[in-house]
């Protein structure tokens, strides 16, 4: 999930980036922009996530799918 408080666990896999998109639709799927060509996208836990926002992506490790375009 995506959201836009730091996480208070230490162990959980956090990634901190840029919010470039954001969806409509609720939940809304976000773009997050970790890197200079690189985005994560996933969903908010926090619906007053906005473009612009910094954000913080929390993941488990089963979760991450790689794909090269």
């Amino acid at each position: 999930s995506v959201t836009n408080q730091a996480p208070i666990t230490p162990s959980a896999n956090v990634l901190c980036g840029k919010v470039k998109r954001k969806s409509r639709s609720e939940p809304a799927e976000i773009s997050v922009q970790i890197g200079a060509h690189l985005n994560l996208i996933g969903f908010a836990a926090h619906a007053g996530i906005k473009t612009g926002d910094t954000a913080y992506a929390l993941f488990e490790d089963s979760s991450v799918v790689l794909a090269l375009v």
